[in-house]
């Protein structure tokens, strides 16, 4: 089995890492992101300001094999 990272990319929103497998985040997860990385399993909690945009955004993993093989998503803000 790979340990395959995950590079997560949310567009046109930065944000804030809250928590990191249920524990406090380390000190790479400081300050604003646009993009987290996860390890095989790993879930993060983050927290963004929707502002000036209302409507869809997408996130999606920075692997581009990833990405072609749909590891991607969209939400909307209303």
């Amino acid at each position: 089995m790979a340990d395959l990272h995950h590079p997560i990319h949310l567009h046109l929103v930065n944000f804030r890492v809250l928590s990191r497998g249920g524990h406090e985040p380390g000190p790479y997860d400081a300050g604003l992101k646009d993009t987290v990385d996860l390890r095989p399993g790993e879930a993060v909690e983050v927290i963004a300001r929707f502002d000036g945009y209302r409507g869809r955004y997408m996130y999606h993993c920075h692997n581009v094999e990833h990405e072609d093989m749909g590891m991607m998503g969209d939400f909307e803000v209303v």
